[in-house]
């Protein structure tokens, strides 16, 4: 289906739409110091691959996707899921169904067997 027969309200109806920033979020390792406050993870090819330390700057960013996260450690993707989950239950105009929400039992509020 093309966007010409799109309801007006529907998602994608609106093709020209403009974004206010960037569509990435990206660390570059030159603008360290000016433009953040440098990499909690660590550079790949003069960019930043996101590690815990660098979530507050992801999430003060205008951008809509943040680029570069760690595949082997799943911690900063398992946050921003969470973080992206709650906001939308918090917004639904409609009630949230049960399976909607993340477990209550998870790695993040267990103790560690010794």
């Amino acid at each position: 289906m093309t966007s010409k027969h799109l309801k007006q309200d529907a998602p994608g109806a609106t093709p020209d739409a403009g974004w206010e920033g960037d569509i990435r979020a990206i660390k570059w390792r030159n603008e360290e110091g000016s433009v953040h406050d440098g990499c909690k993870g660590r550079y790949v090819h003069e960019s930043c691959v996101y590690g815990p330390g660098d979530l507050p700057w992801i999430i003060r960013s205008p951008s809509l996707f943040a680029s570069k996260v760690d595949s082997t450690d799943p911690l900063v993707v398992t946050c921003l899921e969470r973080r992206h989950r709650l906001q939308a239950l918090r917004q639904a105009e409609v009630p949230a169904e049960p399976h909607w929400r993340f477990q209550q039992e998870s790695h993040f509020n267990t103790t560690r067997s010794r």
